[in-house]
């Protein structure tokens, strides 16, 4: 749990919707539904500061993908917060200016975010000598827009959060920073079910591929389960809660942090699964934001594998699936509904949380052609997504349910054809 120790008020300059490229090209349709934009790390930033120095942050603006976005057509201003492990009401602490003049790097000179159609900017910052109260304790730094009332709710942007940084008496000196140590810096504080001053720490590492960054859906059914935990906090307790290729673990684990933080006598129980080599990333989240192991397990599950499935099983019936944005490659469509078979009994509600990328509207109806002939699928237009609207405008998410014929396909058109 991390507390917001400085809210700055933020300069914006307008945002527009970003047109949307045309379908020449695959690599042309992969920035299609991409408004809900990323701040990512150009450059690795120094972990060990003095007080009263100022500190570069070199930073880049992509879709989802990765893809850098060049496309806004506005000066887009950046503030900074501070998060600080579990501490509350402290001052202003930092300082931040415009990026000062480069001349090996001309596109970021004298901006505090990005220029007009840049995709890569930057900030300046500084702790100032009142941060007396945290010289013992790491802290991270968030980067953040703020809307206006002119932005449309068609273009958003994730902030970024950096760190872990310590005050030090003196500067080590560095001539060189190794290639791999942006990936230990770079994270998402996105805000917790527990208060709105509270953030829930996320962990990325975008050159794990997939599992490594947090998708659109996540998001998107994360902001769900919070407006249910709001209006009964019941919903899941005493579940068995399954959720599929979790990869940083953001929707699980935020279910467990919420029954944890409310010690709730009946929590569900949490399942995390991913590839064998995507669970560390989902543990170090874990850790990240203090949530205790005593019900929830992390646990490999590749798709197609039934002795994977069964251990799962085993363990107990999986009453709810949480599968968010495992639609992306044509080849693991067969695979990933077996999976899905393997895990459910009559009673399980898989919840199917995607938006189509780069995907033909063909591919997509092959998908859930197969999908039906092993599950009811319906897709939800209830009021938990009436209340996100907005947002899944901007993140063009949809949400499907699937439940288990009562009985095989076959069987129901046999029963037709006999009466």
């Amino acid at each position: 749990m991390f507390e917001r120790a400085n809210n700055i008020l933020v300069k914006i300059s307008k945002v527009q919707a970003l047109p949307l490229l045309s379908d020449e090209s695959f690599s042309k349709s992969l920035y299609k539904n991409c408004n809900l934009l990323r701040i990512v790390l150009h450059r690795s930033i120094e972990n060990n500061i003095v007080v009263n120095k100022w500190y570069r942050i070199d930073l880049k603006l992509v879709t989802e993908m990765g893809l850098l976005m060049d496309q806004h057509p506005y000066f887009i201003h950046l503030t900074c917060k501070l998060l600080i492990k579990n501490k509350f009401g402290l001052q202003q602490l930092i300082d931040t200016r415009p990026i000062t003049e480069d001349a090996w790097d001309p596109e970021v000179a004298q901006s505090e975010g990005f220029h007009c159609y840049k995709s890569i900017g930057g900030i300046e910052y500084r702790i100032n000598a009142s941060a007396a109260a945290i010289h013992s304790t790491p802290f991270y730094i968030t980067m953040t827009t703020s809307s206006s009332s002119s932005v449309t709710a068609a273009t958003q942007i994730l902030p970024l959060t950096v760190g872990p940084i310590f005050i030090a008496e003196t500067q080590r000196e560095r001539d060189w920073y190794p290639d791999n140590l942006l990936e230990g810096q770079q994270y998402r504080a996105l805000q917790s079910c527990l208060s709105e001053s509270t953030y829930f720490l996320l962990k990325e590492q975008w050159n794990d591929g997939t599992p490594g960054k947090i998708w659109d859906s996540a998001i998107v059914m994360t902001k769900i389960l919070l407006k249910l935990f709001a209006s009964d906090s019941n919903h899941l307790s005493n579940k068995r809660i399954l959720d599929l290729s979790a990869g940083t673990g953001y929707i699980g684990l935020s279910i467990a942090q919420f029954y944890q933080y409310n010690q709730h006598i009946l929590p569900p129980h949490i399942v995390l699964t991913d590839l064998p080599e995507a669970l560390k990333l989902m543990e170090q989240n874990q850790l990240l934001n203090h949530i205790q192991s005593s019900h929830l397990d992390i646990l490999p599950l590749r798709w197609g594998n039934k002795t994977q499935a069964k251990n799962i099983t085993d363990q107990g019936p999986v009453d709810i699936i949480i599968a968010s944005d495992v639609l992306y490659n044509v080849v693991h469509f067969s695979s990933l509904i077996s999976t899905l078979r393997y895990l459910c009994n009559q009673n399980t509600i898989i919840y199917l949380c995607y938006k189509r990328r780069g995907f033909t509207v063909k591919e997509e109806n092959s998908f859930f052609s197969l999908c039906e002939k092993y599950f009811s699928v319906r897709q939800l237009k209830n009021i938990e997504q009436l209340q996100l609207k907005q947002f899944e405008n901007t993140t063009a998410v949809k949400i499907y349910k699937l439940q288990l014929h009562s009985q095989p396909l076959w069987g129901q058109l046999l029963q037709k054809l006999t009466g």
